[in-house]
C-alpha cells in the first residue's frame, strides 16, 4: 500500500449478468490481475468495506481478514451519533466544547508543525508527499483541516480530513503532547462528523458518510 492511502480496491467491471455469474466473473478478473503481478514475498491490500473483489482474493489463496474501523451509516446525524457514543466519549466532547474553540483551515504548514511536535523523528509521514496530496485535494474542495485550540490560545489537536463521493476519511491526526488535552481529539473527530453530514446534505447522491 502507498503510505497515506487508506484503502485500495480494484475497480471491477464485469459484463451485466446474474449475481452468481457476476461473482464468478469477479473471481476470474482478480485471478487474472494476480497473474500479472511481478514476483513478491508479501502482498497486502486494505480493501474498501464491501469490496466486490474480496471473494476473488480468497479464491486466489490469499488470507482476507477484517481491520476494524468505524464508519457511520447512511442517515446518521452528528447528534444521533453523539447520543449513541460511550458516555466517556460524550463527556470528553462536552468538556472540550467548553474549553476549546474549533477552527477550520487549509493551513497545512500549521498542521505539519503540530504533527512534528506530536510524533518527532518517529513519524512515518513524508511531509512532501502529504503536501502534494493535500495540494491536489484542497482546490477541489475535498480536504479540510480542523484545529482544536485550548482556551483560544494554542493548538491542542489537529486533523486532516479528505473525502470522495462516498465517504469522508479522518486521514491524519496530531495533538500537542505537552497540553495532552484528550478531549480535543474527540472534539475534532465530532466536528469531522458534522462536516460529513454537511457534505452529505450538499451531495446529490446523499451517500457521504464518515470513515
Amino acid at each position: 500500500m502507498p503510505h497515506l492511502t487508506r484503502t485500495m480496491s480494484p475497480k471491477l467491471y464485469p459484463p451485466p449478468a446474474k449475481a452468481a455469474t457476476r461473482s464468478m466473473l469477479n473471481q476470474a478478473i482478480v485471478a487474472e490481475l494476480m497473474k500479472k503481478l511481478p514476483r513478491y514475498d508479501r502482498f497486502e491490500r486494505a480493501l474498501e468495506p464491501g469490496c466486490a473483489s474480496a471473494q476473488g482474493f480468497v479464491h486466489a489463496n490469499l488470507a482476507v481478514t477484517h481491520m476494524y474501523t468505524f464508519r457511520s451509516t447512511i442517515g446518521d446525524t452528528p447528534e444521533t451519533i453523539l447520543r449513541q457514543m460511550h458516555q466517556e466519549a460524550r463527556r470528553a466532547i462536552n468538556k472540550a466544547q467548553r474549553e476549546c474553540t474549533v477552527e477550520r483551515s487549509n493551513d497545512l504548514d500549521r498542521f505539519i508543525r503540530l504533527h512534528r511536535q506530536s510524533y518527532g523523528k518517529g513519524t512515518l509521514v513524508k511531509y512532501d508527499t502529504l503536501e502534494r496530496i493535500f495540494t491536489a485535494a484542497s482546490p477541489r474542495g475535498q480536504a479540510e483541516i480542523t484545529f482544536g485550540r485550548l482556551n483560544a490560545s494554542s493548538d491542542a489537536a489537529g486533523m486532516v480530513a479528505v473525502w470522495d463521493s462516498g465517504a469522508l476519511y479522518t486521514w491524519l491526526l496530531a495533538r500537542d503532547r505537552v497540553q495532552h488535552h484528550v478531549g480535543a481529539t474527540s472534539l475534532i473527530t465530532f466536528e469531522a462528523m458534522k462536516t460529513a453530514h454537511r457534505l452529505r446534505t450538499d451531495c446529490r447522491s446523499g451517500r457521504l458518510r464518515l470513515a
